[in-house]
């Protein structure tokens, strides 16, 4: 997603089934090897926000 109000900004989202699933996706060398190349493309450091589904209408 794109940020109306910022012109360069972007908002991810990811989800996973658990926080184990996160735990262990941020665990794997390749998800460090993205994160190192997305270091290279932006200005300054991504914010992480921990989150939770409350609702879903997706099932």
């Amino acid at each position: 997603m794109r940020e109306l109000e910022s012109a360069d900004g972007c908002i991810m989202v990811v989800l996973f089934e658990s926080r184990e699933r996160a735990q262990q996706n941020s665990d794997r060398p390749e998800t460090n090897e993205w994160y190192r190349q997305l270091l290279t493309l932006i200005e300054g450091e991504p914010e992480f926000i921990g989150t939770e589904v409350f609702r879903s209408y997706l099932t």
